[in-house]
This record gives structure tokens, sequence and C-alpha cells, in this order.
């Protein structure tokens, strides 16, 4: 097996701010050959070959650009496209709680106000009126406006306060 490396050399800067390019000595370039050595799994006896050539690069270094200042309201493109993501997320989850979970809960709340208070003979549960008569108790029972104070239906409360003035008259 033969391994080459091609390495650069050592670029420094001189008085006047210009880069000068100077070879690796020789020192380095031993050391890095070992790294290959142990990298590739070197055999002398199977007959491998590593070649570790300092050689200057076509393009040296570029200088480093000047870090721009990031404001607080200076968004990249990354910021712009995560604050779409979360403004989608949010849409999704008010539509889902509208469309999903609101029928949902509004089904199981109007399935237990539509069941009846039966007795367990399945026979309507009554009590006693304002003229001592039997009522059917309704589910959703209001207090009755004056006379008894009676839980009852207000169509019953109505009709039952009719009959109680009709009969107060007479």
């Amino acid at each position: 097996m033969s391994v080459a490396v091609l390495v650069d050399g050592v670029y420094q800067t001189n008085d006047s701010g210009e880069l000068i390019y100077s070879e690796r000595p020789q020192e380095e370039l031993d050391r890095i050959a070992a790294l290959v050595r142990s990298a590739v799994g070197f055999d002398e006896q199977r007959g491998d070959n590593v070649e570790v050539v300092n050689l200057r690069f076509a393009q040296g270094p570029v200088a480093d650009l000047p870090e721009s200042e990031v404001g607080l309201f200076d968004f990249t493109k990354d910021d712009i496209l995560y604050m779409v993501e979360l403004g989608v997320i949010v849409v999704i989850s008010i539509l889902l709680l509208f469309f999903v979970v609101r029928p949902l809960v509004r089904k199981v709340v109007a399935e237990e106000e539509k069941e009846p208070d039966a007795l367990e003979d399945g026979e309507q549960q009554m009590m006693t009126g304002a003229e001592g008569t039997l009522v059917p108790v309704a589910r959703k029972a209001t207090r009755s406006t004056g006379y008894s104070g009676c839980l009852m239906p207000r169509r019953q409360a109505r009709i039952t306060s009719s009959r109680w003035r009709r009969s107060a008259r007479s």
C-alpha cells in the first residue's frame, strides 16, 4: 500500500502586513508521517510506503473577514424560517383544538346531558308540585317563580302557577 500526503507550508505576516510563505520543518513532517503510518496500519514487511511532502498550495489562506455585529432585530434567514415554523405549529394547534377537540368535548357533554334521570325500573322520578300533585322531574330543573319555591321545569312551573292563580280566584 502506498500513501502520499501533501502538506502546505506556514504563512507568516511581515511588518507591512503581507503573508510570507515558509516551508514546514523536517521534524514536523516526520511527526505527520508517523501519524499517517499509525492511521493506515503501516507494515514495512508488506512493502507499504508513506510519503509526506511539503509543497505550496496554489492559493494561500484568505484574509479573515471582519465580523459584523448582529443587532437585536437583525434576523437571518434561519431566524425567519424558525419563526415561520413556530407560526405554522401554532395555527395547526388552534385548528386542531377548534375542529377536533372542541366537537369531541361537546359530544361527550351532550351525551351526559341526554341521560334521563330514571329509576332502576325504568320509571321517571316524580316530585310533589305546588298543588300537591305529582310532577315528573326534568333534567334541567329551575327554581319556579314564587309560590312554592320547589324545583321543577320552567314549563311545568308556568302551568302550575297559572292553575294556582285560577284556583285562588275561585
